[in-house]
């Protein structure tokens, strides 16, 4: 059923190409959180990876090529991919490790794919607003899958394994095989993290929303449903029971105390705090029922080892860690990286930094943060602009730490789509609307 589900909005999203193609690559990321895999005998397929061809193929089509914007920042990812891409053949050739997935030839151009199908699309500063509450709108339906999940819903569980769940999650497995259901929500995602990262970003969305835009006309018709959203990212990341949400909560209202308008200061955290008190506490009420303790023990477990700073020991502790073998590989080859080839005992998948490191070395990673900087200034031209990019940035690389937060399925997306947008954006913006301070 989920396979018929996804094929039919791929569908939909090729059939509203040929009529819009800018509506159609909304209703593209609205769907792709919710669409489920498309399984064709042992493949599980995201919409998002044929739908990517297929409408760089439409805007080819459309336009001729002398009317394609090319943006610059899509130099650095692509000198990223050919070098990695380059290190994988390499590195198979020498048989320095087991053989990769070259699908990942592929799912690393995506990225600079995406930039340069959003930055073709001439959206205005409105469609992004429109877009973001529309993102932060869907941490509603996405943490109530997650708290179903964590209290045990039948349905819930059934719906997320037939779903959502690709071979070799063997944490939620796991859980599911132990106690019957997912204790730590995943909503959508593949992990706790994978989701603590997700609603991370509402949350930091909908503050943005909620104070930053305070005032102007784009916000003053929308409060109420910035504001559930907000409530939602604190109930769909507490659920996850992840260090990664538990410490970056912490650091987000940080952030937002340094960026946000004084006036908007006090408010925000007031209101974020309060709600962080009602959910948890809540949840640790329901702790005293012993069918729940789990719940309540999980939460203060992770408190714990955020503020004891042992969230990093399961990762990256040289005994003990499950990223010594990893670590001990990147220390070996410091520089350069392996390429897409993954040597026996090595695991990538929870940390965005690892993961660079690992297939690419110091300087892949510094070609990736150069992106990083080259991006900013692009799109720092436009006030709210740059405040919302600064917001998702500073979640993507807090959580990078214990999550793949800019290769995340399902969210990254969002994120390589915003770039775009920011890009082009930024490039028609007029200069009345610039912030000239």
């Amino acid at each position: 059923m989920g396979t018929i589900l996804s094929i039919a909005l791929l569908i939909l999203c090729i059939i509203e190409a040929f009529r819009d193609l800018k509506r159609s690559l909304v209703f593209f990321l609205l769907a792709l959180l919710f669409a489920p895999y498309i399984i064709i005998g042992s493949l599980y397929i995201r919409m998002e990876l044929p739908l990517t061809p297929i409408y760089l193929a439409i805007l080819l089509a459309r336009r001729e090529l002398t009317a394609i914007r090319i943006p610059t920042i899509i130099w650095p990812l692509v000198l990223l991919w050919a070098y990695t891409l380059l290190l994988t053949l390499v590195s198979a050739i020498v048989g320095a490790a087991v053989l990769p997935s070259w699908f990942n030839v592929y799912a690393y151009i995506k990225p600079a794919l995406l930039i340069l199908l959003f930055a073709n699309m001439d959206f205005s500063e409105s469609d992004l607003m429109r877009l973001l509450r529309w993102f932060a709108a869907s941490a509603v339906p996405l943490a109530l899958l997650a708290a179903a999940q964590t209290f045990g819903i039948q349905a819930a569980t059934d719906l997320t394994m037939n779903a959502y769940m690709s071979p070799g999650r063997l944490v939620v497995e796991r859980l599911v095989d132990e106690i019957g259901f997912i204790l730590r929500a995943v909503s959508v995602f593949e992990s706790p993290s994978y989701a603590a990262t997700y609603f991370l970003t509402t949350l930091a969305t909908a503050v943005y929303l909620l104070f930053e835009l305070r005032g102007q006309q784009v916000a003053k018709r929308m409060f109420l449903l910035p504001l559930v959203s907000l409530f939602a990212s604190f109930v769909g990341g507490i659920v996850t029971l992840s260090a990664t949400f538990v410490a970056g909560i912490g650091l987000i209202l940080f952030m937002l105390f340094l960026r946000l308008e004084w006036r908007n200061k006090v408010r925000a955290m007031a209101i974020s705090a309060a709600f962080g008190a009602i959910v948890i506490g809540y949840l640790m009420f329901l702790g005293k029922d012993e069918e729940y303790a789990s719940i309540a023990n999980n939460i203060t477990y992770q408190a714990r080892r955020v503020a004891s700073l042992e969230l990093f020991e399961s990762r990256y502790a040289g005994n003990t860690g499950y990223l010594k073998a990893t670590i001990g590989e990147i220390s070996n080859n410091p520089f350069i990286g392996y390429g897409w080839m993954r040597k026996p005992g090595v695991f990538i998948g929870d940390s965005m930094y690892i993961v660079l490191l690992y297939q690419s070395g110091i300087l892949g990673l510094t070609i990736f943060l150069f992106w990083l900087l080259q991006t900013y200034r692009a799109t720092s031209r436009n006030r709210a602009l740059r405040e919302i990019f600064v917001f998702w940035l500073f979640v993507l690389l807090i959580s990078g730490m214990g999550s793949p937060s800019f290769f995340t399925p399902r969210l990254n997306d969002w994120w390589w789509a915003l770039c775009g947008i920011g890009v082009g954006l930024a490039n028609t913006v007029p200069s009345s609307c610039r912030d000239n301070a």
